[in-house]
């Protein structure tokens, strides 16, 4: 497996926990032992601390897209390479004056560090070229390194953090250099006093400290020279207490109004959409996450826009990283294989990344997650409401509609499931939004499909509408088993909408006329290849076909099935589906190809074969769609 490229080396700086999604950092040693649960021993330290009592009160959430500055590593003239961005003494700080968001001073680096590190950046860059490969064993160096796309990623992150480094610090300067990981540091003396309390666990359901409460507790790891008084000895057996300590501290770190917007537009040189975590700095060289995009700075006037702003998003529903599932109880379980491919490829994708021009990447039927994902019950429970109310126009709106531009976004679904509550009041600009909503919505019930049934709703009047799933009516409350239902049809359907869409957009069309003609020409009505048979023909679209075959046929698909024929089927078909994208979509590995095989109608498959092959084809597709669409794709129920 390849590195990632913002990792520790060997334990210096700090140690990733990938199984629990967090960075561990001890600033305060140059090496973290191989666990850090265990006996433990807590020193005081006495004068200005830059994050030295990590990783006891500051744990970090792991977020590939995030420039861990003190992380970004580079070959050096020795081998096998040494890290950059070094671990700043207290010397090299200088104390700023505090502002209006807090009463404790700032600390930064000072002007001659700065230039250190802009000066060995640029002995690299034009020393790069007269690198031997074997001094780089451990890099993806070679005499060529200056065209390598992960050394101009290197080289465009350095430039941006260095050119922030050496700008002068304005007010707002200094929130979105926090905002970017750039060295912006809380900084307090710490008296000795009797008194001190040091290693006070808080647990979430606690109230929060005020921040001078917290700011007097930081304590560090032992030091090496000189020895510091230990203030606390015990044993940590669980990586719980860190993740509520980093959770409880970020919340406290800076004021929520200025960090928690919604949906800002990124830096076009840090971090994207969703991994959607920003970060800044709090006491330490290591940047800490906060949640949402990294962002410019809030206070600072934005510059009048030709187009209205989007509505906010509620603050119920939290940024989250789709390639992972839904934790809410409601949701429906999902195929486990396609749970790990999912979380392999998600690993390390690049979350700047921007939707592709012209291609809609949303969802015919609202994501489950939205819904599930709502902390607020009144809210949740209003959404769902609207959702059986509106369930049968929604679905015939689908028929209308291309497969391609049928999608909606999440923030177009938040303003249909919240027609009830949202802009209701006359002469607003979200009034006369859900009123043009609703007037688009309404046009669909005089709109006939032929045989199907138009459904009659009147929006106007959805108060007296009783909501109704599986022709059962809710008057009052909705059981737990009905939420999850509902999450399970708009999984499926999403699923299958989402191969729809894919297969649109990617299918290659060339390919499909050459198959057709093979069609005519050959007498007895056969076909070349495992792909041909889902070709386009004279009287059936191959929409008509892919609808056809197991997986996607049935109300429930047979990705999850016990039925191990059906799980097989359903795999094999998804790698024929994938078979007739274009280049470079329908090249697929050899690893896949000897796998798939077994899925072939003549095999019989073991039960571990068929889930090796499971997991190739739906990694395969998780990463085709992704990449192409700049999202993960809707995975399966069981």
């Amino acid at each position: 497996m390849d590195t990632p490229i913002f990792k520790s080396h060997h334990g210096l700086i700090g140690r990733e926990y990938p199984e629990r999604k967090m960075f561990i950092t001890s600033p305060n040693s140059y090496h973290l032992p191989d666990e850090i649960w265990g006996h433990q021993q807590v020193h005081l330290r006495r004068n200005y601390h830059y994050g030295e009592h990590d990783p006891l009160l500051m744990p970090q959430y792991l977020d590939p897209c995030v420039i861990y500055l003190s992380l970004i590593r580079l070959p050096d003239a020795e081998p096998p390479f040494h890290i950059l961005w070094r671990r700043p003494e207290e010397d090299e700080f200088e104390v700023m004056d505090g502002f209006k968001l807090a009463e404790l001073p700032i600390g930064r680096l000072q002007k001659e560090f700065v230039e250190a590190l802009e000066r060995a950046y640029h002995q690299l860059y034009h020393s790069v070229n007269d690198a031997r490969p074997s001094s780089l064993s451990d890099t993806p160096a070679t005499p060529s390194l200056r065209s390598d796309s992960k050394f101009k990623d290197y080289c465009g992150r350095i430039r941006f953090l260095l050119a922030h480094l050496t700008t002068a610090y304005s007010h707002s300067r200094r929130l979105s250099c926090a905002r970017a990981g750039i060295p912006v540091w809380w900084a307090r003396r710490l008296p000795v006093t009797p008194d001190v309390r040091v290693m006070t666990w808080h647990s979430e359901t606690k109230p929060l400290p005020t921040m001078r409460s917290v700011i007097e507790k930081f304590t560090s790891f032992k030091d090496e020279s000189p020895p510091h008084p230990v203030i606390w000895e015990g044993s940590l057996n669980s990586l719980e207490y860190y993740a509520a300590m980093s959770k409880h501290n970020r919340s406290i770190a800076f004021p929520a109004s200025l960090f928690d917007d919604p949906q800002p537009d990124p830096p076009s040189a840090t971090t994207s959409a969703q991994p959607e975590t920003a970060v800044a700095t709090g006491s330490s060289n290591t940047p800490v996450p906060l949640p949402g995009p990294v962002r410019t700075s809030r206070p600072c006037r934005q510059p009048q826009k030709p187009y209205p702003a989007r509505a906010p998003r509620p603050a119920s529903s939290l940024s989250r990283n789709k390639f992972e599932p839904s934790a809410s109880p409601l949701m429906p379980p999902l195929v486990v294989n396609w749970v790990k491919a999912s979380r392999d490829i998600g690993s390390n994708f690049d979350f700047r990344q921007q939707p592709l021009q012209g291609v809609c990447r949303g969802y015919v039927v609202p994501e489950a997650a939205l819904l599930a994902n709502l902390a607020n019950e009144k809210t949740r429970q209003g959404f769902f409401v609207m959702y059986m109310k509106l369930a049968s126009l929604l679905a015939y709106r689908v028929g209308f509609l291309d497969p391609a531009k049928a999608g909606l976004s999440n923030d177009d679904w938040r303003h249909i499931l919240g027609l009830e509550v949202l802009g209701s009041k006359e002469g607003t600009k979200s009034n006369a939004a859900r009123q043009k909503l609703i007037n688009e919505l309404q046009s669909l019930t005089s709109t006939s499909r032929g045989r199907v049934a138009t459904p009659k709703v009147d929006l106007t009047k959805l108060k007296d509408v009783v909501p109704t799933w599986k022709g059962v009516a809710y008057p009052d409350t909705i059981p737990d088993e009905t939420y999850t239902s509902i999450l399970s049809n708009l999984t499926r359907n999403n699923f299958k909408s989402d191969v729809l869409m894919a297969d649109f957009h990617l299918y290659d069309k060339t390919s499909a006329t050459s198959h057709m003609a093979v069609d005519r020409e050959r007498e007895d009505g056969e076909v070349d290849g495992e792909v041909d048979d889902l070709a386009p023909s004279e009287g059936c679209t191959r929409r008509e076909k892919l609808g056809g075959i197991e997986g996607f046929s049935a109300a429930r698909m047979g990705f999850g099935s016990q039925d191990l024929t059906k799980r097989t089927a359903a795999s094999y078909n998804l790698y024929r589906i994938m078979r007739g994208w274009r280049s470079p979509y329908n090249v697929i590995p050899s690893d896949v190809e000897t796998a798939v095989q077994r899925l072939a109608p003549s095999q019989q498959p073991s039960v571990e074969e068929v889930d090796h092959a499971e997991y190739l084809v739906a990694r395969r597709y998780i990463w085709v769609f992704s990449d192409f669409f700049k999202r993960p794709p809707t995975l399966p129920t069981v």
